[in-house]
């Protein structure tokens, strides 16, 4: 989105709210009452929130009792790994820092971190050995999408694996739900994470779904709300506004994007060959690009670009406004010297064509210069 000579080009990090979520906002404002509530207030609130709960239920072809609205996709990914009661949890090395975070809380000897390919997959056999051996019951949790390349992983072959030894299977959807097809009953899961603000919605709302198979144990109590699993007045306005972006969900449009991206990429890797892309070869994100600008730190790049009204970042925007090296890429066997040189570029559903142009340009510029004055040096 281009607004005042600045174009938006991290919708990975948050996406910009799509037309409808803001009007949708002001009425549940307007509306707004407690959900708990038995009076006529009380009611149309919560007639608001099953109507997105619905909607939602629809789209990622779930039971509407099986999705519980939460404050964050960080919440919902703490409730899929510590409310379960599992033994063992077997995750990737690549995984959003909420899912390592939370898995700190757990005995060190309880989870194992199994390894990935250079593109970024996830090694199957790995973790077929992994659970042959692991206390039961166990569960994987395995991104869907990863949020820096873009990566899709084979959801379906996990479940196939971790079948075999009846272990539970999530998956973190926040990158993927809005961007690709995403369907809880597809795809097999027992657990599945979503985030409003991924998709075009507002902050401040995630979504935990779970089989009713799958036991559960709050992580904290209070007055019952969500069928008892999070507790707290749900966040109405939030949802208001989610279940409007809803309605904007466009993967027609995404697609559009990877013929916009794939053509970028062409353009710099012709001009530059000493480019490397991560997970380039394999199934990415439609809107997701990871570029290692050859010898030039990706901190100097984001000055740059930010300088010149565009915004991108190096990865996870969740370290407080710092630039970190990117542990996806050092993961996937790239250099530290080369995960300096990261730079992630996300599209989204305002992101034209002519912003990609002139983000095209403003790389390759910079490229230049910084080379011209490593020369000089």
């Amino acid at each position: 989105m281009m607004l005042k000579n600045h174009i938006y080009l991290d919708f990975n990090a948050t996406s910009l709210p799509v037309p409808g979520v803001k009007e949708a906002v002001c009425q549940a404002i307007d509306e707004a009452g407690n959900p708990s509530s038995v009076h006529f207030f009380g009611q149309r609130a919560r007639k608001s929130i099953n109507v997105t709960r619905k909607r939602l239920a629809s789209l990622i072809e779930a039971l509407e009792e099986e999705i519980y609205f939460t404050g964050s996709g960080t919440e919902a990914n703490a409730m899929a790994l510590l409310g379960v009661p599992s033994a063992f949890i077997i995750t990737s090395s690549i995984e959003h820092v909420a899912v390592f975070e939370n898995l700190k809380h757990r005995k060190s000897e309880s989870y194992e971190v199994i390894p990935v390919s250079q593109e970024g997959i996830l090694d199957l056999e790995a973790l077929d050995r992994s659970l042959h051996k692991a206390p039961k019951p166990s569960l994987v949790s395995v991104m869907l999408a990863n949020n820096e390349t873009g990566v899709v992983q084979p959801i379906k072959e996990i479940v196939q694996i971790a079948k075999k030894y009846n272990a539970w299977v999530h998956t973190d959807a926040i990158q993927a739900f809005g961007k690709i097809g995403v369907s809880f009953k597809d795809l097999g899961v027992d657990m599945m994470t979503i985030s409003s603000h991924k998709s075009g919605g507002p902050q401040g709302v995630g979504i935990f779904v779970k089989k009713k198979t799958v036991p559960f144990e709050a992580l904290y109590f209070g007055g019952g709300q969500e069928r008892g699993l999070h507790h707290g007045t749900e966040n109405l306005i939030g949802l208001a506004g989610f279940g409007a972006a809803l309605k904007k969900i466009d993967l027609k449009g995404y697609k559009k994007l990877k013929d916009f991206r794939d053509n970028m990429e062409t353009i710099l890797q012709n001009k530059v060959p000493g480019l490397k892309i991560p997970s380039q070869k394999v199934d990415r994100l439609p809107n997701t690009s990871c570029l290692c600008m050859p010898d030039v730190e990706n901190s100097l790049q984001l000055i740059a670009l930010d300088l010149s009204g565009i915004a991108a970042s190096t990865g996870a925007a969740c370290s407080s406004g710092k630039v970190k090296n990117s542990s996806v890429l050092r993961a996937m066997g790239y250099t530290e010297e080369e995960a300096k040189t990261a730079l992630r570029v996300s599209f989204g559903w305002s992101t034209t064509e002519k912003e990609i142009e002139i983000f095209t340009k403003k790389w390759l510029e910079i490229y230049t210069n910084q080379h011209k004055k490593n020369k000089r040096r």
